[in-house]
């Protein structure tokens, strides 16, 4: 297959997957459809190396890294701070997810699969691509696959249980008025830039100077993990750089969107994870719906009892507690619709759907980069050390 003709064909497989996740509102994500339809089509014959005609193949890791350190440059420590009560519930209630996978895993599935459903049930495209790497160098393929289903799957459990405690959460938050007009009246914050250690001049504010900006953080974030011997992972080192960067000026705020290549960035890591598909078959994919139901069914009880209680002790509603950490599955873009849609289906009135609004959407999207973005990554890189050495 030509290049060109592969990646086509790839683009195309994404397009798709982005029309009926925003068609879906995200219930069905872009990974998922993804999955699907290349399923389908190395099972009907697609080149079972696509991803190296293509080119994406030798991209993966570096886009990857660029990608991480977007991710870390946008975090925002001080907003973190003031929202210290999300950060826990969210952070402990993902944990204890993984923990409860790792623990009840171990003995209906075995030490390894345990090991690595766990990461993958609170982590994004990062997490998936640094176990899959993992596995795959240490002579583990089989496990690939598992880890792809576990990670297109858990937001079709996540996002309706999430919406279904919001509702509740809602109804119990309207019955108090005092609140519903307070949260009715918020209105954004004006945000005053903090003086940073670098200014950029303007001529490196462009679209190119922003994205080799980027690059530059990555380059020596792949410098200092090869100082480690392999035993921090390249993207954990791309995570704190993104942030040490972000806070010293280097790079601004939405870095990764601002050079343009965004969109192709996120492209080329979410096929490129998808690489490991090319060996599946169908019934290799249905011996392993009985680990995934395990999986996800000991992952949300731990996330969704210990949010509970954790969401009791710190004085935060027991509901908004659990959605918070449930989060975990999904992230973003499912962070900011969810609690909008339940906004407007419970709100009566145009002041409660305010209220509704600025209540729950600031906490999920704090709730959603606290445990997908930042600490899932951590996750992985300890479940990799556990399991490997």
């Amino acid at each position: 297959m030509s290049t060109i003709y592969a990646f086509t064909t790839l683009l195309v497989i994404f397009a798709i997957g982005n029309v009926v996740a925003e068609k879906t509102k995200a219930l069905l994500s872009t990974v998922f459809v993804c999955v699907v339809l290349l399923l389908i089509a190395f099972w009907s014959g697609l080149p079972a190396n696509i991803l190296s005609y293509s080119f994406i193949q030798p991209l993966g890791i570096p886009m990857a890294g660029l990608l991480v350190i977007g991710v870390g440059s946008n975090m925002d420590l001080r907003g973190l701070i003031k929202q210290w009560r999300t950060l826990i519930i969210a952070v402990v209630g993902a944990l204890f997810g993984v923990v409860a996978i790792m623990l009840i895993g171990q003995v209906f599935l075995g030490r390894y699969m345990a090991f690595v459903a766990g990461p993958i049930f609170a982590g994004t495209q990062v997490a998936t691509l640094m176990l899959s790497e993992a596995v795959m160098d240490n002579n583990m393929p089989y496990l690939v696959p598992f880890i792809l289903l576990i990670f297109v799957s858990d937001n079709l459990l996540g996002i309706p249980v999430t919406s279904l405690i919001l509702k509740k959460e809602a109804r119990l938050f309207l019955q108090d008025k005092a609140r519903v007009k307070k949260y009715a009246t918020i209105t954004e914050e004006v945000v005053t830039e903090q003086k940073r250690l670098i200014k950029i001049p303007e001529i490196l504010k462009t679209p190119s100077g922003v994205f080799a900006r980027i690059a530059l953080g990555a380059s020596l974030s792949f410098w200092l993990a090869s100082l480690t011997n392999g035993h921090v992972h390249f993207l954990v080192v791309c995570l704190f750089m993104g942030v040490l960067l972000g806070e010293m000026g280097f790079l601004e705020r939405e870095a990764l969107k601002n050079s343009k290549a965004e969109s192709f960035v996120i492209l080329v890591v979410t096929l490129f994870v998808f690489g490991g598909l090319a060996d599946t078959t169908p019934t290799m994919l249905l011996g392993l719906f009985l680990p995934l139901f395990i999986t996800l069914g000991s992952g949300f009880l731990g996330v969704l009892i210990s949010s509970f209680f954790l969401a009791k002790a710190l004085k935060v509603s027991p509901y908004m507690g659990m959605a918070m950490a449930a989060s975990c599955s999904y992230g973003m873009p499912a962070t900011i619709l969810i609690p909008k849609e339940v906004s407007d289906a419970v709100g009566k009135t145009d002041e409660e759907r305010t209220a509704l609004k600025n209540y729950m959407v600031p906490n999920m999207v704090t709730a959603g980069f606290s445990s997908v973005t930042f600490a899932s990554v951590f996750i992985a890189q300890i479940a990799i050390t556990l399991i490997f050495g």
